[in-house]
């Protein structure tokens, strides 16, 4: 069978089709703030935690986080998010199916990993990768106990904070 070339009609009316799914998804938002957009991403619209007064859209799964998107309003955020997805398939997803994920093992371990690895970068960030930050992060990766090398990073950024200037902010 020959191949069939893509008409501008064709092309627009995909454009269209996909600017309805796009907004049948920011409508699914608006219940919950939670989505599924395909059987195993999750999406969760909430103030961004880095920039305040802007907005971020959070991926995660099963096991976690595992990314984001910011943007200035909570549309932008939502579009930038969207863009990822085909969204044949948006649901809603309510409070307890969300509850029930979070306290699966994997999805707790996975947000203690992503906290694991924002403690050490915000360590980096702020003082640099001198011999005090190594110590710690060393001491933190050296470690099989993930809350174990969690509570090394907290303490040895408080203790930076507490006695070193940082080198950005």
């Amino acid at each position: 069978m020959p191949k069939r070339d893509f008409t501008i009609d064709d092309l627009d009316a995909e454009h269209r089709a996909r600017r309805r799914r796009v907004e049948d998804a920011k409508d699914a938002f608006a219940t919950t703030g939670i989505v599924r957009v395909d059987n195993r991403t999750y999406l969760l619209l909430h103030p961004s935690t880095r920039r305040p007064g802007s907005w971020q859209v959070s991926y995660f799964d099963q096991r976690g986080p595992s990314g984001h998107e910011e943007g200035r309003t909570r549309d932008e955020a939502l579009e930038r998010a969207l863009q990822q997805y085909t969204l044949e398939r948006v649901a809603v997803v309510t409070e307890d199916e969300f509850n029930t994920l979070a306290a699966q093992p994997a999805f707790i371990h996975g947000s203690k990993q992503v906290y694991f690895a924002q403690l050490d970068n915000s360590m980096r960030y702020e003082f640099g990768y001198g011999p005090e930050t190594r110590r710690y992060s060393q001491a933190a990766y050296e470690t099989d106990d993930i809350d174990e090398g969690i509570r090394i990073l907290e303490d040895g950024l408080q203790t930076l904070r507490r006695t070193r200037t940082p080198i950005r902010r």
